[in-house]
C-alpha cells in the first residue's frame, strides 16, 4: 500500500492582514507550514507533493524543505488562484498511478497529528473517502437572502470539517480530471469531499478530528495557535 500527501500552501493569506503569507509566519521560530510537513514526514505516508505560490518555489525548497530535512517531498508544484486549482495542479504533475491513497491537507493547519494521518489512511482504504470533523457546539441557523432565519439545522448531525481528507487515489484523481474537463462549468467545490461526492457519487466516512487542528487564517488564529503550541509543547 502506497500513499501520497498533497499539502496545500499556495494561498495568499489576505485575511491575515500581513505582508507575510500566512504559511510562512513564524510559530516558535519556524514557518507554520513546517509543522504539517514534519508530521507527514514522521508518518507512514510515502511521498509528499507541496503546492506553493509559483514565485515562492525556490524559497520553499531551500528555506523549508532542505533546511528542515523534509525527505519525502516528491515535487514542489505551483498552485492556482483557488484551492481546487492547486489540487488539480498537484494531480496534473503525477504521470503515474502508483498510489492507493491520497491525503489532501491545508498547510495552514499546523497541528495535525501522526495519529490523525494514520487514521485517515486506514479509513480511506476501507471507505474510499474519509474526512475528519468535530461536533458543532453552537446552534446553526440558515438565513435567506434578506438575512431572516430560514431554518434551524439539526446540530447533532453537523460537523466542522478539517483536513487531511483522504481518498482512494484513482477515484480522487479521476474526479479532478472530470472537473478539469469542463463538464460542470459552474461547479466550484469548496473541499475535496464535495468534489468526490458530486462527480463520483461516493459518500465520505466521517471520523474524529481534533480541537487543536485549527486552520490559521486571521491574526486571532495566530494567537490561538501560539497557545496550542504551548499546550502541545511544539518544537
Amino acid at each position: 500500500m502506497r500513499s501520497l500527501a498533497i499539502v496545500l500552501a499556495a494561498g495568499s493569506g489576505s485575511r491575515m492582514g500581513s505582508d507575510i503569507k500566512k504559511q510562512y509566519l513564524l510559530l516558535n521560530n519556524k514557518p507554520i507550514m513546517y509543522y504539517s510537513l514534519k508530521t507527514f514526514e514522521k508518518s507512514t505516508v510515502d511521498d509528499i507533493i507541496l503546492v506553493v505560490p509559483g514565485e515562492d518555489a525556490e524559497y520553499c525548497k531551500n528555506d523549508i524543505v532542505l533546511k528542515y530535512d523534509i525527505k519525502k517531498i516528491r515535487d514542489i508544484v505551483p498552485g492556482g488562484k483557488e484551492r481546487y486549482l492547486s489540487v488539480e495542479a498537484a494531480f496534473a504533475s503525477i504521470a503515474d498511478n502508483n498510489y492507493d491513497i491520497v491525503l489532501i491537507h491545508d498547510a495552514a493547519r499546523p497541528f495535525v497529528s501522526v495519529e490523525m494521518v494514520e487514521e485517515a489512511v486506514r479509513e480511506a482504504l476501507i471507505h474510499k473517502s474519509y474526512i475528519p470533523g468535530i461536533a458543532v457546539k453552537d446552534t446553526i441557523k440558515q438565513k435567506d437572502d434578506d438575512s431572516f432565519v430560514e431554518s434551524t439545522l439539526e446540530r447533532a448531525k453537523l460537523v466542522a470539517v478539517q483536513t487531511p481528507q483522504a481518498f482512494d487515489f484513482k477515484l480522487c484523481k479521476k474526479a479532478y480530471e472530470l472537473l478539469r474537463s469542463g463538464d460542470k462549468p459552474n461547479f466550484v467545490p469548496t473541499d475535496d469531499e464535495m468534489l468526490v461526492y458530486e462527480l463520483m457519487g461516493i459518500h465520505a466516512k466521517v471520523g474524529e478530528g481534533s480541537i487543536y487542528n485549527i486552520k490559521v487564517t486571521t491574526k486571532e488564529d495566530m494567537y490561538m495557535a501560539q497557545r496550542i503550541a504551548d499546550i502541545l509543547d511544539l518544537e
